[in-house]
């Protein structure tokens, strides 16, 4: 009885063992396989940055509001002066 739970515990063991190995090797080979993709595929190259079209001193910047939230703070800050 004793010689069956350790030649039990035993496989259990390798089997783990083995398992988690494995997973580590296939999870480096797809590493392998994204860097490989990502250092030849013409998408992830380097693009020059296009130009701005508009300066951003022109930009507006809204921070989410709706217009009309935009016109009270203007009222609002308009009242305050």
């Amino acid at each position: 009885m004793t010689f069956q739970l350790v030649i039990i515990w035993a496989l259990v063991i390798s089997v783990t063992v083995w398992f988690f190995r494995d997973e580590r090797q296939r999870a480096a080979r797809r590493l392998e396989e994204r860097a490989a993709h990502f250092a030849s595929a013409p998408a992830y190259r380097y693009h020059a940055p296009v130009a701005q079209t508009t300066s951003p001193e022109m930009a507006r910047r809204t921070a989410g509001l709706s217009d009309t939230q935009r016109r009270y703070f203007e009222e609002l800050a308009r009242q305050g002066q």
